[in-house]
């Protein structure tokens, strides 16, 4: 089931839907066709250069196969309006920017979930000829625990979930950042957990960033300039769970009361993973009502929109 979930793009790195996935008692699952996960959109238009101009068969795919309500696009406003390129057969394909192009009945939200300068402050220290594996390695857990823990983040991953709550009922939404792995794999963390679908489902869906390097034509044109990126660990996810697990020690022994649920988030022994992983979904369940301000009825709100009956295809 796993590679029917992938959506064959040519262009957009990273697509996939998240449909099927069971919820931990087996009985409910993820509805088909309504929540998509990408990379940047920007490539599913044809750069100058490239003839014809217009939409690509990306593009088709996912306006006609998919009926699209909203996109949430988490990137920062830097980001959008870079520009950007690649070589294509020796030609230069650039786009003016690397906005979303428009698709039909379809609204954009821009929901940035890293302030720009941190990110700045903190990859401008690395050696920018060539970062060691080390430094790539402690950055991106830094930048891992920052979507957790600032404002900025949680904010955006409230806006995402407020996408998700308004959209119609029946149709799609879909969400990215750039490379379709760290920030828009967040997103399908938190609301996986959300929809009750078990740890270990949540955790080998968000790896699967590893098995999109890039669209089928990558080797050919696409995204040289992030070549050197590392792709997804449990190390990043891990250390994104286990800040949740401090923020809520922290948030209780403030409060002088019990939580909900228990924060243990911290690694375990491989005898305790079953364990490790129920209170690790219990931490982002908390997380959400507590930082990101989801509220119950809200979760319950999401299941009735984006569950159905075990089974059906």
């Amino acid at each position: 089931m796993t590679k029917e979930r992938d959506i064959n793009l040519k262009r957009v790195r990273n697509a996939r839907e998240l449909g099927g996935y069971l919820t931990e008692d087996g009985r409910s699952q993820v509805r088909w066709k309504r929540l998509l996960r990408t990379g940047q959109l920007t490539y599913a238009m044809r750069g100058a250069g490239e003839e014809p101009a217009g939409p690509t068969e990306d593009y088709r795919v996912l306006s006609e196969d998919y009926d699209l309500a909203v996109i949430v696009d988490l990137r920062s406003c830097n980001e959008i309006s870079a520009q950007i390129g690649f070589i294509h057969d020796g030609r230069q394909i650039t786009y003016a920017s690397a906005a979303d192009p428009e698709f039909p009945g379809c609204s954009l939200r821009n929901c940035p979930a890293v302030d720009p300068l941190w990110a700045h402050q903190n990859w401008q220290p690395l050696d920018p000829r060539s970062p060691s594996p080390r430094e790539k390695l402690d950055f991106t857990r830094e930048f891992y625990r920052e979507l957790a823990r600032s404002s900025q983040a949680q904010k955006s991953f409230y806006c995402f979930f407020r996408a998700l709550l308004s959209a119609p009922d029946e149709r799609a939404v879909l969400w990215h950042c750039v490379n379709g792995r760290d920030r828009t794999g967040i997103g399908a963390v938190l609301l996986l957990a959300a929809l009750d679908v078990a740890m270990a489902d949540i955790r080998s869906d968000y790896l699967r960033a590893n098995d999109f390097p890039g669209g089928a034509d990558a080797n050919d044109f696409l995204y040289k300039e992030d070549a050197g990126l590392k792709p997804v660990e449990f190390v990043y996810l891990d250390a994104y769970i286990e800040t949740v697990a401090e923020m809520l020690r922290q948030d209780k022994a403030a409060r002088g009361v019990a939580g909900r649920f228990s924060a243990d988030g911290g690694k375990a022994p491989r005898d305790m993973a079953e364990t490790w992983n129920r209170n690790a979904k219990r931490n982002l369940q908390e997380y959400l009502l507590r930082f990101i301000g989801i509220t119950d009825e809200e979760i319950e709100e999401l299941r009735r929109k984006y569950l159905e009956p075990a089974g059906r295809r």
